[in-house]
């Protein structure tokens, strides 16, 4: 080999290539350049010049998929986190087009101080305009679970203002979080993850949104909410189909019956409403059974409930932000934790009473909140471990919570925005 491939096969061998590895790749990258030889000399600057050379020579199919390869090579011999970095991640972020060896781009052990906890450092940061726009925090190879680790990303997240990603890594799986529900707050489960070594062609489509070239962050967030509502969407109407719930029911009810319905007719035709969505269910998926239940007696029970009515007022807490009533418990809760890290969950329970709310609660421990139930709760950081807040309000339990904040809870404001 020539001293300038002798150079770059060191160099590469610092990403985690065999040194046969790397002189083949070498080879390669120096046949598809004799066309242009003089640039491929003297045209570029070492690290700098190597990341595009990379780009331009490697397809990024190949490249990931290459590298796919290499952890199922490699995982197994690989025995500490730094090994892990050196070998599988830092070839990831190189893979998609980013500068490494570019302290202005790409830099290690970024500065996070948490609260009253100094020195606190994240892996790597992915800067733009000198801030850091994407946190990775990387664990070694063998970790197998990422979700008891996904705290630590959290608070370097909720330290870092500018921060618009976080990523989760062991190398092999990749997890990417971003703030969808809580603007600066870290959504506790990722919008998108990808496992390495068996990844499909679809996914590293999906995998060149975050490519240097391609990268947007707006596009980003907009795939990522994208994501996030189709599954629970999906999630939703499933659940619906097989369970329809009261609202769905009377809404199929409104659309054909045109006097007030009362609780005696609701209760009369929703056995109807059930069994057309159960036999229509049935028919596009006949491995799904649902039985419907027909009421045993009809109790006529009077509402005043106006079902057809919505509520799209908004509200801001110490006279920031527009939410909904559904959202705006957790913002108040969530700025309640601020500075109160000694707090307990049964005397958060005690400041919140659940009568509050109703039958859900305001606030609940993660042990209380079954799979199920998830879709009814907005999940929060509460020192080492999750809480879950309701999201299920009413225009009369809200109006309750609101005045009880305002009269009970110092230093905490809501408001209904005009």
């Amino acid at each position: 080999m020539t001293l300038c491939q002798n150079w770059y096969t060191h160099t590469i061998q610092v990403w985690g290539f065999n040194r046969l590895s790397s002189q083949r790749f070498c080879q390669n990258l120096l046949s598809n350049r004799r066309k242009s030889t003089s640039h491929f000399l003297f045209g570029i600057t070492p690290y700098s010049g190597l990341v595009g050379i990379y780009e331009e020579t490697m397809e990024f199919k190949e490249s990931i998929r290459q590298l796919s390869e290499r952890i199922n090579e490699y995982k197994n011999i690989l025995h500490s986190e730094e090994e892990t970095k050196r070998s599988l991640i830092l070839p990831f972020f190189i893979a998609l087009g980013y500068d490494v060896f570019n302290p202005s781009e790409f830099i290690s052990e970024i500065k996070c101080d948490i609260g009253i906890k100094n020195g606190e450092r994240v892996d790597y940061a992915i800067l733009n305009d000198n801030k850091p726009v994407i946190l990775i925090e990387c664990k070694h190879c063998g970790v197998r679970d990422l979700t008891p680790h996904v705290n630590q990303l959290y608070r370097y997240y909720n330290a870092s203002p500018e921060t618009k990603l976080g990523i989760l890594t062991n190398g092999i799986v990749y997890r990417f979080y971003a703030d969808l529900q809580l603007a600066n707050i870290m959504d506790v489960q990722p919008f998108y993850e990808i496992d390495m070594s068996n990844i499909s062609d679809s996914e590293i489509e999906e995998l060149k949104l975050f490519c240097k070239s391609y990268f947007d962050i707006d596009a980003i967030l907009n795939s990522a909410k994208e994501r996030k509502y189709k599954k629970e969407l999906e999630t939703l109407i499933k659940s619906e189909l097989l369970s329809p719930s009261d609202d769905l029911v009377r809404y199929f009810i409104q659309k054909v019956y045109n006097e007030n319905i009362n609780q005696d007719t609701f209760n009369k035709l929703s056995y109807l409403v059930k069994s057309i969505i159960s036999e229509t269910y049935n028919t596009s998926k006949t491995s799904t059974s649902i039985s419907v239940k027909q009421p045993q007696s009809q109790i006529y029970v009077k509402t005043e409930k106006n079902y057809s009515e919505k509520d799209y007022s908004r509200y801001s807490v110490n006279g920031e932000g527009n939410y909904g009533k559904c959202k705006t418990p957790a913002i108040v809760i969530q700025t309640y934790l601020r500075n109160r890290s000694a707090l307990t969950i049964d005397e958060l329970k005690n400041v919140f009473p659940s009568n509050l709310q109703g039958s859900h609660g305001v606030v609940r421990d993660e042990l209380e909140v079954k799979d199920k139930e998830l879709r009814r709760f907005i999940p929060l950081i509460f020192g080492n471990k999750r809480i879950y807040v309701s999201n299920q309000w009413t225009p009369a339990n809200f109006s309750k919570f609101m005045h009880y904040v305002n009269s009970n809870i110092e230093g905490i404001t809501i408001k209904k925005v005009e």
